[in-house]
C-alpha cells in the first residue's frame, strides 16, 4: 500500500477546446426545436459538421437543463388546432362537441 494523500488521486476531468461553442450549438439548436431530444440534437450537430457522440451531448445537455422557454402544454399557446380555431379556449370546444352531438340526435329523431 502506497502512503499518498487520498486528494492526490482524484480523477481531474479535462476539458476540451471545443467543449464551450459546441454548449453554445446545441442550447441555439435546442432553442429552434424544443421537442428534439439529445439524439436528434446530435443528429443536427453531426449534419452541421461537428464530430460528435450521443453520449458526450447528453453530458453536456444534462447539467445546462433546458434554458430555452417552454409551452405548458395545456392548450394555451401550445400551437393546438383547438385553441387557435376557438375564441376561449377549452370550454369552448367542449360546446363543439355537445353541439354535434345534438345535431346527430335530432337527425335519428326525424
Amino acid at each position: 500500500m502506497l502512503r499518498r494523500p487520498r486528494a492526490s488521486q482524484r480523477y481531474l476531468p479535462m476539458v476540451r477546446d471545443d467543449e464551450l461553442p459546441l454548449t453554445r450549438r446545441i442550447i441555439e439548436l435546442e432553442c429552434m426545436h424544443m421537442r428534439y431530444g439529445y439524439r436528434r440534437i446530435t443528429a443536427l450537430l453531426r449534419r452541421d459538421g461537428w464530430y460528435v457522440y450521443h453520449k458526450r451531448v447528453e453530458r453536456i445537455w444534462k447539467p445546462e437543463g433546458s434554458r430555452c422557454r417552454r409551452s405548458s402544454g395545456n392548450g394555451v399557446g401550445s400551437g393546438s388546432t383547438m385553441a387557435r380555431a376557438s375564441g376561449s379556449g377549452p370550454s369552448t370546444a367542449i360546446m363543439y362537441g355537445v353541439g354535434f352531438k345534438k345535431n346527430s340526435t335530432d337527425a335519428e329523431l326525424r
